[in-house]
């Protein structure tokens, strides 16, 4: 009894034959992208490493170029520092000197206002009391002999002179 080949599992065989060529071919551009792959990965770690001492070395120079501007501030605060407290005594001395030409300054004048002064209160003292002014509405009243003593001991005061009495 011959049994006929069943013509199903005959044409899954020649499918799965044809699978195994396709795979076949395909396995060698696979292989070769898993190489490169690798080779990238490979050159990535390589390119990785260069670069961390790379940054190694630039973290040093980072850090004495820090340092150095450090020192630097330190040193221009330093040098502000002694510059103002150099310039003190000198402040100080333009002061005291811009003062002194003030008092100086003033010294004459003092005197001229003085017999200004002077001279104004002689000229009430002979004169008697001005006349109103148009602008003001105040009636005039002969000044006391008093008043004048007042201003005269005032004067004296601001003069330094003892007065008598």
């Amino acid at each position: 009894m011959s049994k006929a080949p069943d013509r199903g599992h005959l044409a899954d065989v020649i499918r799965l034959m044809e699978l195994t060529h396709l795979v076949d071919e395909e396995v060698p551009a696979v292989r070769a992208t898993v190489d490169r792959s690798k080779a990238t990965a490979v050159a990535a770690q390589i390119e990785l490493e260069k670069h961390q001492r790379w940054l190694e070395g630039h973290q040093e120079l980072y850090a004495e170029a820090v340092k150095e501007c450090q020192r630097r501030l330190k040193r221009q605060a330093l040098i502000r520092a002694c510059k103002q407290t150099a310039l003190l005594p000198i402040r100080l001395l333009a002061s005291a000197c811009f003062a002194l030409c003030r008092a100086v300054w003033a010294y004459p004048r003092r005197f001229r206002l003085r017999a200004k002064l002077q001279n104004r209160i002689d000229a009430i003292s002979l004169n008697g009391p001005r006349s109103p002014s148009k602008h003001h509405a105040v009636i005039a009243t002969p000044r006391p002999k008093q008043t004048t003593s007042l201003l005269q001991l005032k004067l004296n005061s601001l003069s330094g002179q003892k007065s008598v009495g």
